[in-house]
């Protein structure tokens, strides 16, 4: 029965995985060594770039994926140990690169040079002060539920599973307290779910089941609109897990 472990971080260093906001595709590849700011690097750099050739989802083809890994690297290159790239962000026909830099000395060059080369891309660059690396930290979250997601597909699909039969799925949630888990084991009833709440250790669990057939898209689109609910009832999504077997 793949399920994701709570309170468990996988210990490679990047996590990929994609994610639903307003009904549009956003692919997420987030570095994850990052538990602090590196001090002295507090320029937020944003390198929005426009696709050439997008997918009928807004996001890069294969092609383009190799052309923009070239485009990382040029980036790494100029900027020496002054900047690093912390992540990207691809959807809507855009991809956003995220760094966090000590100086910005080595920015013009690097814009003038990358505009002459070929297969060049129309890009915008924005910059901030974020000492506390505020972006990367509502970011990397995201991207490490997107990466879970995508791991516990990858484990059904390594036993077997066939997705397209109905199978129970859980979904898994943590509150502080028995009041909140209470009121969202309400909110979740109300909508059909099968809840059960459980206290353990100094923590309320949650969770919730239904009965449906698995796919890709579901579960961007569960998890994103799960997690949205758990930080308005003021707890935590903890992932899911589904049977091999219907």
């Amino acid at each position: 029965m793949p399920r994701r472990k709570q309170n468990q971080r996988d210990t490679g260093k990047w996590v990929v995985g994609l994610t639903e906001n307003d009904g549009d595709l956003y692919s997420l590849r987030f570095d994850r060594q990052f538990d602090l700011p590196l001090p002295g690097f507090a320029h937020q750099i944003v390198i929005d770039v426009e696709l050439h050739d997008p997918n009928d989802n807004g996001l890069t083809t294969s092609d383009e994926s190799d052309a923009l890994a070239l485009f990382d690297d040029r980036i790494n290159d100029a900027a020496a140990g002054g900047a690093v790239l912390v992540g990207t962000l691809t959807g809507k026909a855009h991809k956003h690169h995220i760094l966090y830099a000590m100086d910005l000395e080595w920015l013009a060059p690097w814009r003038e040079s990358e505009q002459g080369t070929a297969y060049a891309h129309n890009f915008e660059v924005r910059i901030k002060e974020d000492s506390d690396w505020s972006l990367y930290r509502r970011m990397l979250p995201e991207a490490e539920r997107a990466d879970a997601d995508r791991r516990i597909l990858d484990q059904l699909a390594s036993h077997g599973a066939h997705l397209d039969e109905p199978r129970n799925i859980d979904w898994y949630f943590r509150f502080p307290d028995a009041d909140r888990a209470r009121s969202a084991q309400q909110v979740l009833f109300d909508h059909e779910y099968r809840v059960e709440t459980g206290e353990r250790d100094t923590e309320w669990s949650v969770v919730a089941s239904l009965t449906k057939t698995i796919s890709l898209r579901y579960v961007i689109h569960m998890s994103a609109m799960l997690s949205s609910f758990a930080l308005d009832q003021g707890g935590t999504y903890d992932g899911w897990g589904a049977d091999v077997d219907p």
